[in-house]
């Protein structure tokens, strides 16, 4: 996500096997990394990112990352913080440069299940996303999607399973908020875009 006309980019990235979260504002950047390793094994990953208004966390597949700034601090700066009317759209998969329309720097790689909420999530609650259970569930299955709509998000994108069955150009918004992605430069699957969200390899 970022904003033309103040380059302001919170991101996830991996580098060299690890994550990060990337935050641009202007000429002021921070950079966090987490401790695990490896995650180029194109393999399904869970990542969840929550701030508490002065600090990012992690999660990686249900448990919280030991974080690194690798560039100025873990300042917990979020969209929230952006001055009022600079953000003017979003992109997953994407970095926005200037007025490009669909972004760019695409990610090569699979994106499933993407929700967005308006206030920090719990530990227990990214847990129980991770195992696919509701909000409050005490089983479930590691790595297996379950419905976001007890955790209340703001937007919730499930990628091919929806109501767009996996064609067409639009990702619904399965919140109920209206948000809907347009699919842009997207490959190697069965949606008319070139996007086949259903995968169950990367």
């Amino acid at each position: 996500m970022n904003a033309t006309s103040s380059t302001v980019k919170p991101m996830f990235v991996y580098r060299q096997g690890k994550l990060r979260f990337y935050y641009q504002d202007g000429s002021t950047v921070d950079i966090v990394e987490g401790d695990s390793t490896g995650l180029n094994d194109n393999s399904w990953h869970h990542v969840a990112v929550t701030s508490n208004g002065s600090s990012w966390a992690i999660y990686l597949d249900g448990s919280a990352e030991t974080l690194t700034a690798t560039a100025g601090s873990n300042s917990g700066n979020w969209v929230g913080d952006i001055s009022a009317g600079t953000l003017t759209n979003t992109e997953i998969g994407a970095s926005r440069r200037n007025a490009i329309l669909g972004g760019s720097n695409f990610a090569v790689g699979g994106i499933d299940e993407v929700a967005v909420w308006d206030s920090a999530l719990t530990a227990a609650q990214i847990t129980n996303i991770y195992k696919g259970e509701s909000n409050g569930g005490s089983g479930g299955t590691n790595g297996t999607p379950g419905n976001l709509l007890t955790f209340n998000p703001k937007a919730w994108w499930t990628m091919g399973d929806g109501v767009e069955a996996g064609s067409g150009t639009t990702v619904y918004d399965m919140s109920g908020n209206s948000n809907n992605m347009t699919i842009v430069n997207a490959t190697g699957g069965t949606n008319t875009a070139g996007a086949d969200w259903d995968e169950d390899t990367p």
